[in-house]
């Protein structure tokens, strides 16, 4: 089962941890701690997973590994996010960014851009929302992601439709269609049929808002 899944994956890690820690090896150790905290991320054990993620943070700092203390960065500032604490999951993104600009990563910087957009939208900015998700749709066209310019698609057009302009979402939202339809993502595709439902609902179309949401 997935669940068995997780708890080998944590005896294995937690067995992997203790003898890298014996060894000295801080590298294998730190890796060992974000499998950890993804496991029991992945549980719903989020107070555990956060503590996991720290250590593995504090241990790749010492190394000076920076792609290691982005991926530590990012995933607490995701629970931070999911547990409605948009302030501080915008400071673990905002050190994220700093790190994909000093290392030129692209693809961390659009993740970054896009998650800090998020907990912009979240805190209800949506000028910063926009601005941030659309700096991420921008590098994921240069770098060709296309599932990822979907989901940025999608973001943008629902800060769009919150804040009134039907115009921009409509846009938004054709163009992520096409893309997913391209890509044959089929859930995706249904999620940006939900949002056409719930911008027809907001301009009173009810005739395509059905149509959209079935």
């Amino acid at each position: 089962t997935e669940m068995g899944d997780y708890l080998d994956a944590i005896e294995y890690s937690m067995r992997s941890q203790n003898i890298s820690k014996e060894i000295g090896d801080k590298m294998s150790e730190s890796k060992s701690y974000g499998i950890l905290g993804s496991a029991f991320s992945n549980l719903g054990d989020l107070p555990k997973a956060i503590e996991y993620f720290t250590i593995s943070l504090k241990l790749a700092e010492e190394l000076g590994n920076k792609s290691t203390i982005a991926a530590n960065l990012n995933n607490i500032g995701r629970i931070y996010f999911g547990l409605n604490q948009p302030k501080k999951a915008l400071d673990y993104y905002s050190k994220a960014l700093v790190i994909s600009e000093e290392t030129n990563n692209q693809l961390l910087k659009a993740a970054a851009s896009s998650s800090i957009g998020d907990c912009y939208d979240l805190l209800n900015d949506q000028t910063k929302a926009i601005e941030y998700r659309t700096e991420g749709l921008r590098i994921r066209e240069r770098i060709g992601d296309l599932k990822g310019m979907g989901y940025s698609l999608d973001n943008i057009g629902l800060t769009f439709l919150k804040s009134g302009n039907f115009e921009e979402a409509t846009k938004c939202f054709t163009r992520s269609l096409s893309i997913r339809e391209e890509i044959g993502e089929k859930s995706a595709v249904a999620t940006t049929l939900m949002n056409f439902g719930k911008l027809y609902y907001e301009t009173q179309d009810y005739r395509k808002c059905i149509e959209f949401s079935t």
